[in-house]
């Protein structure tokens, strides 16, 4: 509530509360994205004092991370091949046609098949 108020210097007070309770490993996780996103909206603020204290605070966040290192990363990549097959399925006739030239055109080429998919991918968005 005070994060909003009139005065700057209140605002960038509740930032450095933010930031020593954040510091100290106080901060209950089911407030640590709320914390976040109010330190994100007072990026926007029209002084450089609550601006300044807001990136602090953002900076302690990542640096007291709990979730830093324990995080697998296996699902998203089963997510991310997942999505790559639902875009590549309903790609555009004349961009799948393109794209399968293409890979036939690289005989093997890992690097430019890379390149080809990642290039696919990027007209694939641009057209939607």
């Amino acid at each position: 509530e005070r994060a909003h108020d009139v005065s700057s210097y209140t605002r960038g007070a509740v930032l450095k509360a933010w930031i020593n309770i954040v510091q100290t490993g106080s901060l209950p996780l089911d407030r640590l994205m709320p914390v976040t996103s109010l330190a994100i909206d007072r990026l926007q603020d029209k002084t450089v004092m609550v601006r300044r204290s807001s990136m602090q605070l953002l900076t302690t966040l990542l640096e007291n991370n709990p979730f830093l290192g324990s995080l697998d990363p296996q699902p998203y990549r089963k997510k991310l091949s997942e999505l790559y097959v639902e875009v590549m399925n309903s790609l555009p006739e004349d961009l799948n046609n393109a794209h399968e030239d293409a890979i036939a055109d690289a005989e093997g080429d890992k690097a430019t098949i890379a390149q080809l998919q990642e290039a696919t991918l990027r007209a694939a968005i641009a057209q939607a």
